[in-house]
């Protein structure tokens, strides 16, 4: 009884800890690049829908448009796009909430930028939900 009784408090330890350490909505706080996205798109899209969707992401692009190009976007959409692309082909479209809107306002096309925020991988495009500019806090 009393190693029962061990093997279950030392199970219920082992899973506190994958929860705090090992099981949670990020992935990694390294920086993909879009490059790596796309090429993982056009090798396994539905692996890279399993790894990264859902998930809180850090990704370095370049941008190709910047935002404010649509009047009346965060009124019908909830965000404005500024869209990241590794010149090859692959590009993802970071959508900005009006609250973030202002840490973009300096960007200029063919700018490098890190971002981080929820991936989506739908069909054959990659969005950055409620995409904010990445800070030395949250790169490691």
């Amino acid at each position: 009884m009393k190693n029962i009784g061990l093997v279950l408090v030392f199970l219920l330890l082992s899973g506190l800890a994958c929860g705090k350490f090992g099981a949670s909505k990020s992935t990694s706080t390294s920086p993909l690049t879009v490059g790596e996205l796309g090429a993982l798109k056009d090798k396994n899209p539905t692996e890279l829908a399993a790894k990264y969707n859902g998930k809180k992401v850090i990704v370095v692009g370049e941008v190709l448009q910047v935002p404010f190009t649509y009047p009346g976007a965060y009124e019908t959409f909830g965000y404005q796009s500024i869209l990241l692309t590794d010149h090859h082909g692959s590009a993802v479209d970071c959508q900005v909430t009006e609250a973030e809107a202002a840490k973009f306002k300096d960007l200029k096309i063919d700018d490098v930028v890190t971002v981080t925020g929820t991936f989506k991988y739908e069909k054959s495009t990659m969005d950055i939900e409620g995409c904010s500019k990445a800070t030395a806090d949250n790169i490691k």
